[in-house]
């Protein structure tokens, strides 16, 4: 199916992942937009499953962090954010509302989405690295996701007046052979999965200048002392990470991961580059029939 025309689609809350398991079956691509910050067990199995059965998800969001847990009946959502300050800690530490990337939950955020809001975070806010290009550099330019774009190795696309890595952004554990990107699966991450493009993060502001900070980075390295086995990182390499735009199959189905909350800021700002990946990720998602 091109992507030239109108799509049809239907629109799903994270509520509806969370109470219906099977919300997707029968869909081509899953599509989701923005900023996903938290999800509950049951969201991230629906997810699981479709993609197993041979569901395609298409996530153009980014700061996959948080586990939460719902009450649908009082209308609220709990996540302690500590994991030793939920009630339920105790009896059932695996749920506990905190970080997915701490080690008693035994399920890193990166094992759904290939990438994790700890291996990134910040990008082009505030003092996090500030005067970035707000795109991201290509290291697979033979990669099915930048047909058609005129892209070449080392280029950096999304930047210009896109700026599509703004605030928050989403990557995985890394290493480098032969000028190429590769996950190395510690944090959870399929090694399999293919790293398309990347760009510079941290974890918070360091101030250097006496001013107000957004996201001071003593917050977030108190977290993790806080936490222990919140993250595999050691204390000395947790101020730095990287954006990253991935890929990767999964059981039947397929993921692909643009790790960032802006991506539509490409779209609205007529970014040929972003236009043209994104139509690339729908063409191949939606050849599957679906409803």
């Amino acid at each position: 199916m091109g992507t030239e025309g109108r799509l049809p689609l239907d629109l799903l809350t994270q509520d509806d992942l969370h109470t219906t398991p099977g919300c997707l079956d029968g869909y081509a691509s899953a599509v989701m937009v923005g900023h996903d910050e938290y999800w509950t067990w049951e969201m991230r199995d629906t997810m699981e499953a479709y993609v197993q059965a041979g569901g395609h998800l298409a996530r153009f969001a980014g700061n996959m962090l948080w586990q939460v847990r719902k009450d649908l009946e009082a209308g609220t959502q709990h996540c302690y954010k500590v994991p030793f300050d939920d009630p339920i800690y105790k009896e059932f530490p695996e749920r506990a509302t905190t970080c997915w990337d701490y080690a008693e939950t035994g399920r890193p955020a990166a094992a759904t989405f290939g990438l994790t809001a700890l291996a990134g975070c910040y990008h082009r806010f505030g003092a996090c690295t500030p005067r970035a290009s707000g795109g991201y550099t290509l290291y697979r330019p033979d990669h099915w996701s930048v047909a058609g774009t005129d892209l070449y190795y080392g280029d950096i696309f999304g930047a210009g007046t896109s700026k599509v890595l703004g605030f928050e952004v989403d990557g995985a554990d890394f290493g480098f052979k032969w000028g190429q990107p590769f996950a190395t699966g510690e944090d959870g991450a399929p090694t399999h999965m293919e790293i398309v493009a990347m760009a510079p993060a941290t974890m918070g502001e360091i101030d250097r200048h006496g001013g107000v900070l957004n996201a001071p980075l003593d917050e977030a390295l108190g977290l993790m002392a806080a936490i222990p086995g919140m993250t595999r990182r050691p204390p000395e390499s947790r101020e730095y990470g990287a954006a990253m735009m991935v890929s990767f199959t999964s059981g039947k189905g397929e993921v692909f991961n643009a790790g960032c909350c802006e991506w539509v800021t490409g779209l609205i700002r007529g970014d040929a580059d972003v236009e043209q990946i994104t139509r690339n990720v729908f063409d191949r998602f939606l050849q599957k029939p679906g409803r």
